[in-house]
This record gives C-alpha cells, structure tokens and sequence, in this order.
C-alpha cells in the first residue's frame, strides 16, 4: 500500500510538472498587461499574441524558446517613445526666436525636460523626434551645429538632446503636434535564442521610433532564431546585431524605412554646409565638432557584427531611406533578395574581416554607392548576380533591366580600395553582376596611391553600363586582380569615356557604344566560374 501510494505521488507529480510545461499563448491588449510583463510571464515554448494598437514600451527578452507574434490583422504599432510627450503631457517651453542665417526664415528654439522617472544620461546623448507622419527632425549632436541649422532643407526642424532637455528647432509650435520622443531602443535581445518574431504575412508589427535601435541582439545563443515580417520605422539601426554566440540568425522579409529622403546627402554626411555665414570663432567650433555633429544621423538598416560560431542571413528585406542599408562587419553572413533604395551612402557595406560573406541578387537603386568595400581585410567575399542602378537611367536601360524611374544624384556602383597600405582588400570575387551609373561606373583603387590598389581578387562576367566615363580603376596587373569577360556599354557616344587603358589588365573584355548595341543588356557568360564558389553550378548552367 505504501508503495502505491508513492507511485501515485510520483505520477500526480509528474502530471503537474508536464502540464506546467505545457506552451500556451498569451494575449497582450493595450488594456490588459504590457507586452514586457508578458515576457516576463512566458516559459520556452510560449506564444505571445499581442493585439491590435498603440505600445509605448522599450522591451528585453532574457528567455530563450518564445515567440512574438499579432494576434490577428489589426496593426500593432510599439514605440519606444516617451508617452507623456505624444499624448502633451510634458510642455514645450518656448526659449529664444533666430532667424536662419541662409534661408532667412524665422523659427523658435523650445524645450521640454525629460520624464521624471527617466535617469539623468551621462556623456552625449542620442535620441530622435518624429512627428505623426512619421517625419523626423534633424538630430544635432552637439549645440553649435544646432544653433546654425545646418541641416536645414525646406523648413528648420531640428532636436538636440542635452543631459536635461530636449531642444526642438520648429517654425510652429509643437505643443500643437503629436510628438514621438525618444532615446531608448525598442527591444534588446540578450544571452538567449531559439526565438521567433513575426509580423506574419501581412506584417501587422511595426516598431516605430526607436532612439538607437528598434532591435538589438546581444550575445544570441541556440540553433535558429528568425525575426520576419517586421515593419521598422524611423530607429538609427533597424536592426543590429551586435554579438552572436552560436546558431543562425534569419532576418527575411521585414520593411524597414527611414523617412529622411528629403535630407540632401552632403547634410547627413556632416551636417554642414558652406553657405552660412559664420564667425572664425564659430567656424573654429564646427569644425572641431565635425566629425560627431551630424554623425548620428549615420544611420544602418540592418547591421551585423561580432559573429561567433554562428552564421546571419539577411534575406528579402525591403529598405529605404537610411544613410546605409546593409553592413556586415564581420564573418559567416548572406545578405540576398533584398531590395534597397534611397539610400544616403552605401546600400551595402562589406567591412573589416568577413570571410565567407556571400552577397547575391540584391536589387540596388539610388544610393550613393551601390556596394562598398572600404577595406575587405580577411575573405572570402562573394559578389554575385546583383542589379545596381545609380541614378535615372535612360528609356532603353529602364526597359533591359527592368528598372522604375529613379531621380538622383551621380553615384558608384562599386567602390572597392583601402583605408590605408597596411589595409590591403584581398579575396574578393566579384562575377557576373549588372552595374549602371551616370559617371564612372567602376571605382577601385587610388591613383594618387597605387600601394592602395587591391589585391588577388577577380572580376568576371560583369556589364559596367555608364552615360560618361566608364571607369576610374586603377588595379594593375601586378596586383593580382583578374579581370576576365567584362563588358563595358558607354551611352555618351564620346570614344575617350570609352576607352580602357592596356594598364588595367582587362581580358577579354570589351567596350561599345550603346547605339551599337542592339541586343538585351545581360552579362555575357565568357568565364566559367570555379565550382566551389557559391552559385557556380546555376551561372555555368546558364551559359552553356
């Protein structure tokens, strides 16, 4: 009897422990728990269905095995903005009136402090404004190039967050508006894996405002986590991921989106222009403060570094608007089906040591360069089967290679050299590619500085279509660069643009005149690509 009674025990025991483990969903309304108590609530296996509206949370997942998911169509928007602001709580205090010094508008300086319960930050401090219509303010870093505007374009709208205010720069009075404020991430992923986020099909998810990051993941661990279907709106990185562990990380089919386009890129860039009329005294200031007075508004898409025993893939993800898009910094990474454009300066950044970044099928347009390699100090890297228009290109382009009509300023497809001689570009596989620009197309090495030039790297089967020159490269023969069966269309007509020099060691190789040309603008397969290299068997296929 004493035994029965044990095994009885033991099962009831037994019995609670599985049905405690059992996964359950649980749902998140904007009346109901928050989302972060949710997480805090969940156990691995868990599904959290979070309801249709409006979040003000900035979120950290410390368990591995969940799942975040919309409950059903209705949109889901989190923010990581302060909410006291956007619903007027906190009033904006006017402080001085200027008139803009190039422009001659008039404008207002106003301020607000920070929540209460918000700490005092320490050092610089980063943070965005954004208004209803999801149009940013210009974030300054530091007060000079606040008080000048610099990044002024059709109206003054710009924010500097100081350690106890927060200054906007407004020709109306934001007490009137809406306002996202912030300078907290969105949500930060730390020391675990196996998760799942997805906006489903529909991408009914949306991270909006996110003051540094709307994802960061730190230290991901497990076998596969998978972010998906995500829309991110206006946050410095989209995406970063910072540092992983072990296991594959997938970010496929997400949206993410920085309204910033009107932005001219020479104001991005360094938040300075040379129109103002400035003091010595003041200019000394600038120009001290150069290199971090607009530097936050550098902004990445999706950006990967500090991969372990892990690999990333990008894949499908639509962008627009950002300073960069896409950035690896690291190894083991594939960034592919991805559409960019847009974009401020590079559309792809491959950086540092990455061996065995894979790059293929990406569709680039309007960017200031379509595919940076400034330097690549460790490969291999793979570059592949990827479109890159520059600019508007003509009628006949637009109808080969399937193009929208663009509108924007000259641009580099590719721009392949070094920062300096001890960082030599080496092991760089380029094949296969179409490329188009309104001016010098292909961008590799340094005229003034040979030593800078790339080395042991090979460029095969790619089309260079350019309205002007076709090309500033300086790869010698005894730099090891191998170009093989590149074709070069010239649309200006002028044979001088047309010209390739016997210096640069092109084999088999030509040059023509678009009005020569009257079959459809693809890669002509001469040179059959190693077999070990990534999309071999597809592209030799192909040719034969």
């Amino acid at each position: 009897m004493t035994h029965l009674r044990q095994l009885l025990i033991l099962v009831f025991m037994l019995a609670i422990g599985a049905a405690d483990t059992v996964a359950k969903d649980i749902i998140v309304r904007p009346s109901s728990i928050s989302i972060q108590e949710a997480i805090d609530e969940a156990k691995p296996g868990d599904v959290i269905k979070i309801a249709g509206g409006l979040y003000f949370e900035s979120l950290v997942i410390k368990k591995s095995g969940l799942t975040i998911v919309a409950l059903d169509e209705t949109p889901v928007k989190i923010t990581a903005a302060y909410p006291e602001y956007y619903h007027n709580e906190i009033q904006w205090r006017q402080e001085y009136t200027r008139t803009h010094q190039s422009s001659g508008r008039k404008y207002t300086v106003y301020s607000a402090p920070y929540p209460k319960y918000r700490k005092k930050p320490k050092g610089l401090t980063y943070g965005y404004i954004a208004d209803e219509n999801d149009g940013l303010y210009f974030t300054y870093r530091d007060r000079v190039s606040f008080d000048y505007q610099y990044a002024m374009d059709e109206a003054v709208r710009g924010a500097y967050f100081d350690q106890g205010r927060i200054f906007i720069a407004s020709e109306t009075d934001p007490n009137s508006e809406r306002l996202y404020v912030t300078d907290r991430r969105i949500l930060e992923v730390y020391n675990v894996g196996d998760l799942i986020i997805d906006g489903g099909e529909t991408k009914n998810i949306t991270f909006k405002h996110g003051g540094r990051y709307g994802i960061i993941i730190n230290q991901l661990r497990g076998k596969r986590s998978t972010i998906k279907n995500i829309k991110i709106i206006n946050s410095h990185s989209g995406i970063m991921v910072n540092s992983i562990k072990s296991g594959e990380l997938y970010i496929e089919r997400n949206v993410l989106n920085q309204y910033l386009e009107e932005m001219p890129w020479e104001f991005q860039k360094t938040g300075i222009t040379e129109k103002m009329n400035l003091s010595r005294r003041d200019i000394s200031k600038v120009m001290k403060a150069k290199k971090s007075s607009a530097a936050y508004m550098e902004t990445s898409a999706i950006f990967a570094s500090k991969n372990g025993a892990g690999k990333i893939v990008i894949q499908d993800n639509d962008v627009y608007g950002y300073f960069n898009g896409i950035v690896s910094t690291t190894n083991d990474v594939e960034i592919a089906h991805n559409t960019l454009s847009e974009l401020r300066d590079d559309a792809i950044e491959i950086e540092g040591n990455t061996p065995n970044n894979v790059i293929h099928h990406n569709e680039v347009s309007c960017s200031f360069v379509g595919i940076s390699l400034v330097p690549v100090r460790q490969g291999p890297v793979y570059i592949y089967q990827n479109d890159l228009i520059m600019n508007n290109p003509p009628q006949v382009i637009r109808r080969a290679m399937k193009s929208k009509r663009l509108s924007y300023r000259n641009g580099k497809t590719l721009k392949f050299t070094n920062l300096s001689p001890r960082d030599i570009s080496a092991d760089v596989h380029i094949y296969n590619n179409r490329f188009f620009a309104l001016d010098d197309v292909l961008n590799i090495g340094s005229a003034e500085k040979p030593e800078y030039n790339p080395r042991e790297s090979t460029f095969y089967n790619n089309t260079f279509i350019s309205k002007g020159i076709l090309s500033s490269s300086y790869g010698r023969a005894r730099d090891g660069i191998d170009y093989q069966g590149n074709r070069f269309i010239g649309l200006s007509g002028d044979n001088r643009d047309m010209k390739i020099p016997e210096h640069r060691s092109w084999k088999n190789t030509r040059a023509e005149s678009m009005s020569r040309t009257k079959t459809a603008i693809r890669n002509k397969f001469i040179i059959s690509i190693p077999a070990h290299w990534p999309g071999a068997k597809e592209i030799n296929q192909s040719a034969e």
